[in-house]
């Protein structure tokens, strides 16, 4: 192939010319000449060349991306390091401090009781008010600090899983509840429930939040109502989760009849310290469901929730039956 320029109107203009040469013989078989044919190749030659620079840049480009694309995975890894550093240091910031807390809240509830025993009586009315005020803010302190120390300590024993019978998961925690169960006249139907693998403790959290949540936070004109059951979750669901398509997983329902919750705070209830009522109005610090977020995430799960506001709630979790 070979390149000329001819000009047109004064423009130079580039074309490329592919020739072919044949030799001419005689019949004697003497060759006494050349047939040169020439074709016209410039759009391909062009072409090629454009293809070429493409090439050339998309190349330039990948390298360019690659490059980013590194820098951005070392920062990324540098990161995650930093967080995980960070949140191990907020959790042991958490049990220590919440630890601490423990001995000098054991003393004003301590003199709280002698106090009460033998002195509460020569109280004036007001002065009665009072100390049953700081009675209370000392008993909904203990509170918060065992729920702080639950929360901290959430992701402990997180490789100690084990196969568990869900239905003994509930009935210690009907056993733990039977007081405010009884108490309420609450309605519990459990249907039956699978065995899975997870941290008994742990699962044991999650369930009694749930329920004790559910009963707390009842209409005060009807009877609570709970239900919980369980199913298996069909593959196509587990697809559009963007979970492990390689397990099967597990889907329970926490469902009651209770004041529920407005429908733009299906996320913030997972939250710590969120609270959607005044603490004069129910019991509680807010940290609950955020334990069962917690644990849920920590055994590689999903947790929702839905209401209709006046209507109660249904909490889903759903978590493989091994984590092997």
């Amino acid at each position: 192939v070979s390149m000329g320029i001819i000009k047109n109107n004064g423009i130079e203009k580039e074309f490329y010319l592919d020739y072919h040469y044949i030799p001419l013989s005689d019949l004697d078989a003497s060759i006494s000449g050349v047939i040169v044919t020439a074709t016209d190749v410039t759009d391909q030659v062009l072409y090629s060349k454009r293809l070429e620079g493409f090439a050339k840049e998309l190349e330039s480009q990948v390298t360019l991306r690659t490059n980013l694309l590194l820098e951005a995975n070392e920062k990324l890894k540098d990161s995650v390091v930093k967080l995980k550093q960070a949140n191990e240091e907020l959790q042991s910031f958490a049990y220590v401090s919440s630890h601490d807390l423990q001995e000098p809240l054991r003393k004003i509830q301590m003199y709280c009781s002698l106090i009460l025993e033998k002195e509460y009586r020569n109280f004036s009315t007001k002065g009665k008010g009072y100390f049953e005020k700081i009675t209370f803010a000392a008993s909904r302190m203990r509170t918060l600090i065992d729920d702080l120390l639950s929360f901290s300590r959430s992701n402990d024993d997180i490789t100690k899983y084990e196969m568990i019978d869900f239905n003994e998961v509930i009935d210690q925690v009907l056993e733990d509840l039977a007081a405010i169960i009884e108490e309420s006249a609450a309605k519990i139907t459990v249907n039956n429930l699978p065995m899975a693998e997870a941290i008994f403790f742990q699962m044991r959290q999650v369930f009694s939040n749930l329920i004790s949540n559910a009963i707390k936070f009842s209409n005060k004109d009807s009877r609570p109502e709970i239900s919980i059951s369980a199913s298996e979750v069909p593959t196509s669901q587990v697809h559009l989760m963007n979970l492990n398509q390689n397990k099967v997983y597990y889907e329970f329902l926490i469902k009651d009849n209770g004041i529920g919750f407005p429908k733009d705070m299906e996320n913030k209830i997972f939250e710590v310290f969120q609270r959607l009522h005044a603490k004069h109005e129910y019991e509680g610090t807010g940290i609950g469901l955020a334990i069962v977020k917690k644990v849920i995430n920590n055994h590689s799960g999903l947790v929702n929730a839905e209401s209709i506001e006046g209507k109660g709630a249904t909490f889903k979790i759903i978590f493989p039956s091994q984590h092997s």
